[in-house]
């Protein structure tokens, strides 16, 4: 899936060794979807250095949000996970990193140029994942955060 370059929010979360991106990005076709991105410290956003995935508003945006509404009942073996192609895939992981759901890990691989990035999302990059993610699944669809959080709880439940 391409999408054209971030035209909206990006929210970045510095950690010691690697940076995490959050973006409000269009599909070529115009969709509103979110790229989730992440580099190192140390020469960041370098084209040799960076791994950025976009994901498919209909299915895997949709698919993250189910994952990530507070409604969810997650335990330690909950994960979201979307790959791209199948020799040498490029693989997003987004799962719960302890017991009681508090706290997320979130990686990215590519296989093509052999990086591997991850890092833990605490309560501040979990919030600011959610409402993007929430508000770009609400502009894919036209309506607003609440009408697509009471959806989500609706089909949850």
């Amino acid at each position: 899936m391409n999408a054209t370059p971030p035209f909206g929010t990006q929210i970045k979360h510095h950690g010691k060794s690697h940076i995490v991106q959050f973006s409000a990005v269009e599909t070529k076709s115009g969709q509103p979807t979110l790229a989730i991105e992440m580099t190192t410290t140390q020469n960041a956003w370098g084209k040799k250095n960076t791994i950025k995935m976009h994901l498919v508003p209909e299915t895997e945006l949709l698919a993250l949000c189910i994952f990530l509404h507070p409604k969810n009942r997650l335990n330690s073996k909950s994960e979201f996970k979307t790959t791209r192609a199948q020799n040498r895939p490029k693989v997003l992981t987004i799962k719960v990193n302890d017991s009681n759901a508090s706290t997320y890990f979130v990686g990215l691989a590519d296989n093509n140029d052999k990086l591997l990035y991850n890092r833990v999302l605490g309560t501040q990059q979990l919030l600011s994942l959610r409402l993007i993610a929430f508000s770009r699944l609400a502009s894919l669809y036209g309506c607003n955060v609440t009408d697509v959080m009471n959806m989500l709880e609706h089909y949850l439940n």
